[in-house]
């Protein structure tokens, strides 16, 4: 039987033993987390396992706190619960947004470590280089083991750009200045048409105010030119990329002289002679009503006759016309004050260098009433006025002949004493007496119209004689109206106060 003098010493050794087999799976446990690890015996029981995984062999076994794991050999542990610092690693490109990588993240020291680059299109991969600037490598997979540290790592491109110059016109081939380019998202500056870009594909606009925006793609492979062509949008004359009431007023404000801003003269020059008038406004008003700047097949249209009397101006047309401008010359242009007539029409006027310009015209293009409408009402004489250069449009924007007519000894059918025209009283009430001399073979038509331009009245005389007649004014509104006398070769008109 053994003293305890001699079981001592064998008892240290044992215990030495232990407490090295623990230090050891202690120390292994704290060094190899989350690394794959062989068990070929030796693990003690009461070790602290029960987070490991078996992924290889077949325990004896069970895999409790507190097992006897002696005889468990021939098996694979992984991931023990206890963990040891985590380090992080992380990779920049040079230059910025030169390519991705995989492989970034937190390791436990002495993992293994695998980074790979992708280079984006432009770019080609040069190498790894660490934190002091020394290459560690020159493929784009790049593996090493993870230090006790945190590691960081450069990803080196080299880039190749190509010169896209961009040629932008319009359709009749004339350089378009200052549009604004953008490209895959980003929009540069007006006017800047090259561009050094990576190889790859490219997604452009290209907008001009007073142009449709142009769109497309390209794919850059070497040095290139993109031509676009800059289409205008007919009518579109404020440049909001629609045709409507907008533009017509924008065109009608820009004949008057009025300073429009923005204002699309090619948009606005919708039938092309180089000029803005009342064409393009009838034109425009067809396209955003019906679509097209001729809303009227085999319409066709006779000469109109402009009259310039003492109360004001009067048409003499087929009831055609859309609307008409014209120019008025003469004494105190500038104290002149015009009234429109014609309830379904507007009008502007301005007065620039001596000459006032006038533009009637509708909105939705009501035709102006056939035969003789009054269209504006004077505060001046007409003895001091001239027409100037006169045009007409019918509905469908089509050039009429005007002919005008000013109120003068010389001016043919407007002088009341070519005819001895006379009418009494006026101010009339109740009966209007009118006399006049016919010498014509023609029939004379003689009316009275209102100042919406309607006749309320109508008579026709016939024979070459000394005509006298009676107006009956029965249940006629009081107020202003003209006396229309239509002799064929002539057109006398004057008025007449109905009270």
């Amino acid at each position: 039987m053994m003293n305890i003098r001699t079981f001592f010493p064998y008892l240290m050794k044992l215990t030495f033993f232990v407490l090295l087999m623990v230090v050891q799976h202690s120390l292994f446990a704290q060094e190899h987390v989350s690394k794959v690890v062989s068990a070929g015996g030796g693990f003690s029981q009461g070790g602290n396992y029960t987070n490991f995984s078996v992924v290889g062999g077949e325990p004896v076994a069970p895999f409790i706190d507190g097992g006897n794991y002696s005889a468990n050999v021939g098996f694979i542990l992984t991931e023990h619960v206890t963990a040891s610092t985590q380090y992080t690693v992380t990779v920049y490109m040079e230059p910025e947004g030169a390519g991705t990588v995989e492989g970034t993240g937190t390791y436990f020291a002495n993992d293994e470590v695998t980074l790979e680059i992708t280079a984006n299109a432009g770019y080609e991969f040069v190498s790894w280089t660490d934190a002091d600037g020394s290459v560690v490598s020159t493929f784009e997979t790049y593996s090493f083991t993870m230090p006790a540290k945190n590691v960081v790592l450069f990803a080196n491109f080299d880039s190749e750009t190509y010169t896209v110059t961009f040629v932008v016109e319009n359709l009749s081939g004339n350089p378009v200045s200052d549009a604004v380019i953008t490209l895959n998202g980003t929009e540069y500056a007006p006017g800047e048409y090259v561009f050094e870009l990576f190889e790859g594909a490219y997604q452009y606009q290209v907008y001009k105010a007073c142009y449709l925006t142009a769109a497309d793609e390209f794919f850059a492979a070497s040095d290139m030119t993109v031509t676009v062509v800059l289409e205008t949008l007919p009518g579109d004359a404020n440049g909001d990329g629609a045709v409507n009431v907008l533009d017509v007023i924008a065109m009608a404000n820009y004949y008057a002289g009025v300073d429009v801003n923005p204002f699309c003269y090619s948009n606005a020059d919708v039938n092309g002679d180089d000029a803005i008038d009342v064409l393009d406004v009838i034109a425009t008003v067809n396209l955003f009503i019906s679509g097209k700047t001729m809303a009227y097949q085999g319409l066709l249209s006779g000469a109109a006759h402009l009259y310039l009397n003492p109360e004001g101006i009067y048409l003499e047309s087929d009831g055609t016309l859309a609307g008409l401008q014209f120019e008025l010359t003469g004494s105190f242009l500038h104290t002149l004050d015009l009234k429109l007539l014609l309830a379904d029409h507007q009008m502007v006027y301005a007065v620039d260098n001596d000459v006032m310009r006038v533009m009637i015209f509708s909105l939705d293009n009501t035709p102006i009433p056939g035969g003789t409408t009054g269209l504006v009402m004077l505060n001046a004489s007409a003895g001091l006025l001239q027409f100037g250069e006169a045009l007409a449009g019918n509905l469908n924007a089509e050039k009429v002949e005007l002919v005008t007519h000013n109120y003068d000894a010389t001016s043919t059918g407007l002088n009341p004493e070519d005819t001895g025209l006379r009418f009494y009283p006026n101010p009339a009430s109740g009966r209007l007496f009118v006399t006049f001399t016919h010498a014509g073979d023609a029939p004379a038509v003689m009316s009275l119209v209102n100042l919406h331009g309607q006749a309320v009245l109508s008579e026709t005389l016939t024979g070459r004689s000394r005509h006298e007649t009676v107006l009956s004014l029965e249940g006629l509104t009081p107020g202003v109206y003209m006396l229309r006398l239509d002799l064929g070769n002539r057109l006398l008109i004057e008025k007449v106060v109905i009270k």
